[in-house]
């Protein structure tokens, strides 16, 4: 395989209905150096053979035995990489066309984060600041693959926002208010559609 770019990690535990979606977003891409590294959480459905079906080689499928959460299935992807930058892609999201070239736009037409964020470099302070107006997990990630010989998502099913605070402590974060991906919230399993008991 050729030298690759941008490594695109895509945790997915029982998306059969939306997994394809990501990956033909991924495959849809003009700029070509890319790899999608998708680990399976443990899946029950017919996830794993969808994505096996695709028959790229630029589709890597790591599989848990166990479902441990997002953050260790990240973590997982971490480890397989390739590719100079590293960005997350939920398994029911998608990219938009030339994304890789952060902000996200909903079903419902609106972006996220709300409010849009100017061009800037935010010291941890500041990014404390912006946290508190909007939700910092809800922005595409796109991070350089030696940060991550620092810091690491929680090896727990913990979300990420320890992660993102932890990074913000060590790294400065660059905001570019570029709609590059788009969030969907169809998916019966998104944890923003569950109830908490």
């Amino acid at each position: 395989m050729n030298e690759v770019y941008f490594s695109i990690v895509i945790p997915v535990w029982n998306r059969e209905g939306e997994i394809l979606r990501a990956l033909r977003s991924c495959q849809k891409q003009s700029f070509s150096s890319w790899e999608a590294i998708v680990v399976d959480d443990a899946s029950t459905d017919n996830t794993c053979s969808l994505v096996q079906g695709l028959q790229d080689e630029r589709i890597v499928l790591l599989r848990h035995r166990q479902n441990r959460g997002v953050g260790p299935a990240r973590n997982t992807g971490i480890e397989a990489v390739r590719g100079q930058w590293v960005l997350f892609l939920d398994s029911d999201d998608e990219l938009l066309p030339d994304a890789l070239g952060f902000l996200y736009c909903r079903d419902d037409g609106g972006l996220s984060p709300e409010p849009t964020p100017q061009e800037c470099i935010l010291s941890y302070e500041a990014y404390l600041q912006k946290s508190a107006v909007w939700n910092p997990s809800d922005f595409f990630h796109c991070t350089r693959k030696e940060a991550f010989a620092q810091i690491r998502f929680p090896d727990s099913l913990a979300f990420e926002a320890s992660y993102l605070l932890d990074f913000a402590k060590l790294f400065k974060t660059r905001m570019v208010p570029d709609v590059v991906a788009q969030i969907h919230t169809d998916s019966a399993n998104r944890d923003s559609n569950l109830s908490m008991v």
